[in-house]
């Protein structure tokens, strides 16, 4: 497993988590972030909103000071928001985090 990892730290530019609700996504994408040096993008539909905490399960505070955590709470409520605003911002947030030479876990999914 060391190996798997040492060479995911080494050479993965994007990993994806993706699964079913609470099947351990988010927990799987803070582990491995937290081995590779990588920071999070959630692609998770409800937790871009702000103050939508309930039921979104939203990494706790002390997880985003370990972690840097990305596309969360960056949407009030009652503004529009489409999945191409929210493709423009991935794809900007992406190339934020590359150019600082870390790998990417983008987590999110439900059913």
């Amino acid at each position: 497993m060391e190996t798997t990892v040492t060479n995911m730290q080494n050479n993965a530019k994007k990993i994806l988590i993706l699964g079913v609700t609470a099947s351990g996504k988010s927990a799987l994408a803070f582990g491995l972030a937290k081995t590779i040096n990588a920071e999070i993008i959630s692609v998770d539909s409800m937790k871009v909103y702000r103050r939508m905490d309930i039921g979104t399960a939203k990494p706790p505070a002390e997880k985003q000071k370990l972690i840097s955590y990305h596309l969360i709470d960056v949407v009030e409520p009652s503004e529009s928001f489409s999945v191409d605003k929210f493709l423009d911002l991935t794809e900007k947030t992406v190339s934020d985090i590359q150019g600082r030479g870390k790998p990417v876990v983008a987590v999110g999914g439900t059913a």
